[in-house]
Parts: structure tokens; C-alpha cells; sequence
């Protein structure tokens, strides 16, 4: 199977002109690559202290608080799941044999997490690296898309 994961594409993470870019042009690969995948996994962030108050202790994040107001996934999806920390809960059934494409926000952060997970689970995997920004900015990204260089090499695409 070949699946899309989609981390975190949501609004109130594309920041700055550049964030902005990065999201409409990353709505624009999924819908004009739907077809090309037998299933798009759709992870986005919910800042939930009782399921971990983290984000706000360690991290000082007080954004995105509420499931309720947050601006939803403006993009079609077969699977989805909501997450309160860096990683995603779980993967639906993603094999090694599966190839899996990622892309989202923030490079730094969830997405350099879901790359670990995928390299975990022995999937053959392609980071969509012009489809991938932080809410950080440029440095943030910058920062990591080197470890990504540096733990995924080949896995990066610059389709």
C-alpha cells in the first residue's frame, strides 16, 4: 500500500508568509495526488493538558487548546488522529512493505517524530521535503531538515 501521512497541516501552524506558502501549496499536492495513494493518514495536534500538560509546562505552548475552535482539516482524508504531544497515537497498520510519503508542519518537531516512527516500523518512506515548514520559522526548519538530512539521507524527496 502506499499511504500519505499528512502531520499536522493546519492553519493555525502556518505562520508567517512563508508557513502560508508552504500550507496552500501543501493542500494543493494533496489534492492534485489523491489518486496516487491507496490511503491519506491525517495526524493533527490538539493541545489537551489532561492528556499532557507538557506543552505547557515544558514548552510554554498555549495555543490550540481547543479541539472546537480549531480551523479542522481542509483537505480530504481516510484515517485520522488527533495527538497532544510529539507523537502520533498510532499508524494504521502500516506494514514494510508499505510505502509511506510525509509531509506537514513542523519539521522540527511532530514531523521529524513521525519520520523517526516511520523509520521504526521498517516502512519505505519519502519526506515531501518542499512540503514541510515550522511554525518556528525558516531557522526551525532549517534545523530540522538537517537532522532529517542527516538520520533519513535518501528519504528526502524534492518532488
Amino acid at each position: 500500500m502506499k499511504y500519505l501521512l499528512v502531520v499536522d497541516l493546519q492553519r493555525e501552524f502556518a505562520k508567517g508568509p512563508i508557513g502560508k506558502h508552504v500550507y496552500a501549496k501543501s493542500l494543493r499536492y494533496i489534492y492534485d495526488h489523491q489518486a496516487d495513494y491507496d490511503a491519506i493518514y491525517a495526524a493533527f495536534y490538539v493541545n489537551d493538558t489532561s492528556q499532557n500538560e507538557n506543552m505547557i509546562r515544558l514548552v510554554g505552548w498555549t495555543e490550540m487548546m481547543d479541539e472546537e475552535e480549531l480551523s479542522g482539516l481542509q483537505f480530504p482524508y481516510n484515517y485520522r488522529a488527533p495527538h497532544t504531544g510529539y507523537a502520533i497515537p498510532d499508524y494504521p497498520g502500516f506494514t514494510k512493505e508499505d510505502t509511506v510519503d510525509i509531509l506537514g508542519f513542523d519539521t522540527d518537531a511532530c514531523v521529524l517524530n513521525a519520520c523517526f516512527d516511520i523509520f521504526n516500523l521498517g516502512c519505505k518512506m519519502r519526506i515531501l521535503i518542499k512540503y514541510v515548514y515550522s511554525s518556528g520559522g525558516m531557522l526551525m526548519h532549517l534545523c530540522g531538515k538537517m537532522c532529517m538530512r542527516r538520520q533519513f539521507k535518501k528519504a528526502l524527496c524534492r518532488k
